[in-house]
């Protein structure tokens, strides 16, 4: 018999201590009748946790008719405010009532209010004088949606002392140990609820600072993994000339594994196979094929060994990047530039890099002709698919390797030489190469949750994977080794290949704290990176939480805001405030605004406005060409960032189709286009040129 569900989460916090949060208050005398199972050598202890404690990760703790509310201070003399359903949000700033004072903890603050204050309302949230809004703790297991943001809610019937700490004394180990037990005794019957037991805080910040991949020192090769839970792990290496071999790595300290093999194996395929427990939130399975996360290039779907010493040697010339708010952007596909382009290319060129360089050479490419200074190409990291399968690429594989779909000769990993010297094309022609970059979840296969699944990626309570992506599972990149290798990345891009700037796709799934450490990394080796976020996941929305970095963000606002302004259905006053660079909503100074109205994704503009059934605008009307004309100048005349999806300026439509993801043929630039419409492609020039 199964007692009613009294657990919402237990988890480790160390390596033999823990937390365990009950559905409701517990106010019996007695402790919860919480055990280890069966066969487990060792025994539980089992304390209350502070309300205190429990304050730091859920914003509140409740003492009669009191609450207590707690934020983490942030190192700046801006005051904090408590803002919630119960007082208009946004309106509790710079009220007295409502503002969060030092407390006796040491980077904290605290307001105590009286519950009646609140009513029926529960969810809150704390912000600053300057509209920042802290996000939720990743920790808090009392956060609710609203309108797409996260935010605290009250839960009345836990006010802390539903928590409870427990120590394990004895040789089990949150390695060995899976589950608790609820067991007590009920009418000479023994009742029992299987407690899983999960992954702490301090799992998530386990960490490795030795180099990983594989790292080739003179003539030997050393491959190094960091798989923390895992039991064992085997190297699989391979080439023409010396067959197979298998290999099983060593265990380290620090929840690493490694070997040495006493050879040079550049340009050797290898990867590897990892066992571990099978619980809840793992996935181990020993004959699976795992990518290296950490390998430079990948050659059908495993890792290369590649010389990391030779990027040096063929490091990209230095590029001064025009400061952002000079930018005129132009989004581009690799394939889409090339499929009609009436060039005489190869195949093999009009795969991806070589093909773009010709195209750069030719004058009338469509960057030269519409003026604008920097091109914001989709996704270049290896992504899943067959090398002649046509997709956005949004679905990566490995975060370093440069996609060897667009490689002239993948076999020998050209990629890593026509990659940069593509950028270094742009760059000859004064335009910036900002790189769409998708690190916020994996594609087919993810790798890293083979390697751990729960420390790699976001988990619901029964141990499957979040989807606020909406691409089946969310990157976990908080976790230390995770966020090392996501930052690592980065910066081999803009050191080895010459990138001037990323925009960051679903940025919310990566957070505030992680933007901003990406920022500080990168700022580092490039002064004047160009940083670009798509603000929203189907999580949240955090453009207003950017406004003190130096991120610029697509304004989705103004993209939903023109089409009707055009179309007499707005207001001058919004006018206005899209003009003036959306100041004192989605940012501080108009150059944190990308201002767009189209991009990839959904229909393209010309179908969007069309007077024309079905969303076809592929043979616009008067008025549709008139609507474009105003549509370019105001967005060009607008504070920000202007940015145009390539082919609008010869009126680009896709048919009325909207999600064209896997349609190379709709998506395809047709360049005869410019012929047909040279007005407006002069008038889309001669707008970027006098911007």
């Amino acid at each position: 018999m199964n007692l009613r569900r009294r657990v919402e989460r237990a988890c480790w916090e160390s390596a033999q201590e823990g937390r365990i949060d009950l559905t409701a208050d517990w106010n019996e005398l007695v402790l919860p009748p919480i055990k280890l199972p069966n066969g487990v050598e060792g025994k539980l202890i089992l304390s209350r946790e502070s309300s205190s404690e429990y304050a730091k990760t859920s914003g509140y703790a409740i003492n009669g008719e009191w609450i207590s509310f707690v934020a983490p201070l942030a190192a700046t003399d801006e005051k904090l405010y408590l803002a919630g359903e119960f007082n208009g949000w946004g309106a509790a700033i710079g009220q007295k009532a409502w503002e969060m004072v030092a407390s006796d903890t040491p980077g904290w603050a605290i307001l105590t209010v009286r519950r009646d204050l609140l009513g029926d309302k529960r969810l809150f949230k704390f912000v600053n004088s300057r509209e920042i809004w802290q996000e939720p703790s990743f920790s808090a297991t009392n956060v609710l949606y609203h309108e797409g943001a996260r935010n605290y809610g009250i839960d009345y019937s836990r006010t802390g002392a539903h928590v409870f700490h427990f120590e394990i004394d004895g040789m089990a180990d949150w390695r060995g140990v899976n589950e608790l037990v609820w067991r007590e005794e009920r009418n000479f019957a023994v009742e029992e609820e299987i407690i899983p037991l999960w992954p702490g805080r301090n799992f998530y910040e386990l960490k490795s600072e030795l180099p990983q991949g594989a790292i080739i020192e003179g003539e030997r090769t050393r491959f190094r993994l960091f798989a923390p839970r895992a039991l064992k792990v085997t190297l699989v290496y391979f080439a023409t000339d010396i067959g197979e071999k298998r290999v099983q790595l060593d265990p380290e300290n620090d929840g690493g594994w490694s070997v040495l093999i006493p050879q040079n194996l550049e340009g050797v395929s290898y990867y590897y196979n990892v066992e571990g427990p099978s619980w809840p939130h793992t996935s181990f399975e020993a004959a699976r094929r795992i990518i290296d996360p950490w390998a430079f290039a990948v050659r059908d779907g495993v890792g290369v060994v590649v010389d990391r010493k030779k990027f040096a040697q063929h490091a990209p010339k230095s590029f001064r990047t025009p400061a952002i708010e000079n930018l005129v952007i132009c989004e581009a596909h690799v394939r889409d530039l090339l499929a009609k382009a009436p060039l005489p290319l190869s195949d093999d060129e009009r795969r991806g890099y070589r093909g773009v360089t010709k195209l750069l050479e030719w004058a009338e490419n469509p960057f030269t002709t519409t003026g604008v200074n920097a091109v914001e190409l989709q996704p270049l990291m290896e992504f899943d698919g067959t090398p002649k399968e046509y997709h956005w690429g949004y679905m990566p594989i490995n975060f370093f390797a440069p996609a060897s779909a667009y490689a002239g000769n993948p076999a020998g990993v050209s990629q890593l030489e026509e990659l940069p010297a593509m950028v270094e094309a742009f760059h000859k022609k004064n335009i910036a190469v900002i790189l769409d970059v998708v690190v916020n979840h994996f594609g087919v296969p993810a790798s890293p949750m083979f390697v751990d699944k729960a420390y790699y990626f976001r988990l619901n309570s029964e141990g499957g994977l979040t989807n606020w992506s909406g691409c089946g599972n969310d990157f976990r990149v908080e976790s230390a080794m995770a966020e090392r290798m996501t930052l690592e990345a980065l910066e081999h891009w803009v050191k080895n290949f010459g990138i001037d700037g990323f925009r960051f796709d679903l940025a919310e799934l990566l957070g505030v704290p992680f933007l901003k450490k990406a920022q500080a990394r990168l700022q580092k080796i490039k002064p004047d990176i160009i940083l670009i976020a798509e603000p929203w996941s189907f999580r949240g929305h955090i453009a207003g939480a950017l406004k003190d970095t130096d991120y610029a963000s697509w304004n989705d606002g103004f993209r939903e805001f023109l089409p009707m302004y055009l179309d007499g259905k707005s207001t001058v006053e919004h006018a206005k405030r899209f003009l003036m660079g959306s100041v004192g909503g989605v940012t501080a100074r108009p150059n944190q605004t990308v201002n767009y109205v189209e991009s990839h994704d959904d229909l393209a503009w010309i179908d969007r406005i069309t007077q024309n059934a079905a969303h076809n605008g592929y043979f616009p009307t008067l008025r549709d060409r008139r609507m474009t004309h105003l549509m370019a100048a105001f967005v060009t005349a607008s504070l920000g960032v202007p940015m145009f999806s390539c082919g609008m300026e010869a009126m680009r439509s896709k048919y009325g189709v909207a999600n064209t993801y896997l349609r190379g043929d709709l998506n395809a630039i047709d360049y005869a286009r410019v012929r047909e419409y040279p007005t407006t492609a002069e008038y889309f020039r001669g707008l970027n040129l006098f911007r």
